[in-house]
């Protein structure tokens, strides 16, 4: 019954914000993503993964209430859905170039570690930008990304980093580079199929007549010996 009642709620939160389902698609990802960020930033705040160090947890906070605010100035219809999701996604990364150097610096136990975590979050978060069809956003958090993690490999000389440098700059702009492609393409279809809907439209106010009546008259014409 719960459950039954939640579904409601979202899909009828879905159908006052959205027009088609490209639009539908890109919230529930980032929705998801949003709920993905507060799940994991409680569970390190309890103790139960990630650095514990007060620099980290701070960062970690910072990527938090962004998250949150996004999410509301969303919700109130302050900022579009893309406009949004960057804030978030640059903000991020921001926290996450302050945690390479604090590791790299400080080197608290399993920092090898915790760098390639924080650059898989990096690789997630692109993913999720290209999920949601969002535009440069992607290209810019990745190049931060990629850049900051070979900066920390260059200064600390792991060669168990440098190994990793080449993937995840080849994975990274590999997925900037389909999601482009992807949204162009998605763009496309969205924007053929509105059109073609305007024209349905547009015939059926000249003949004034509805989508069944056309139909209808069509299926007529076709017979040999119409009444």
């Amino acid at each position: 019954m719960i459950f039954h009642s939640l579904t409601e709620k979202v899909s009828a939160f879905l159908r006052s914000r959205t027009t088609n389902t490209i639009e539908r698609h890109r919230v529930i990802v980032y929705l998801l993503h949003s709920l993905l960020v507060v799940t994991i930033i409680s569970m390190q705040f309890l103790g139960l993964g990630g650095s514990n160090d007060p620099l980290p947890l701070s960062m970690s906070g910072i990527h938090l209430a962004v998250c949150l605010l996004s999410l509301l100035l969303y919700l109130t219809q302050w900022l579009t859905l893309s406009k949004a999701f960057s804030l978030t996604a640059l903000v991020a990364q921001c926290t996450i170039v302050m945690r390479f150097f604090y590791f790299a610096t400080v080197r608290p136990d399993h920092f090898l570690q915790l760098i390639l975590v924080n650059q898989i979050v990096s690789l997630l978060a692109v993913f999720f930008l290209v999920l949601s069809f969002v535009r440069l956003t992607p290209f810019i958090v990745s190049a931060i990304s990629v850049v900051s993690y070979g900066c920390v490999a260059a200064y600390l000389q792991e060669p168990s980093l440098w190994r990793l440098f080449g993937f995840f700059l080849f994975v990274q702009f590999f997925l900037c580079t389909l999601g482009e492609l992807l949204r162009y393409n998605v763009m496309s279809v969205t924007k053929e199929n509105t059109d073609l809907h305007h024209r349905e439209t547009a015939l059926m106010h000249a003949v004034r007549l509805n989508r069944q009546e056309i139909e209808a008259y069509l299926r007529m014409s076709g017979n040999a010996h119409p009444s």
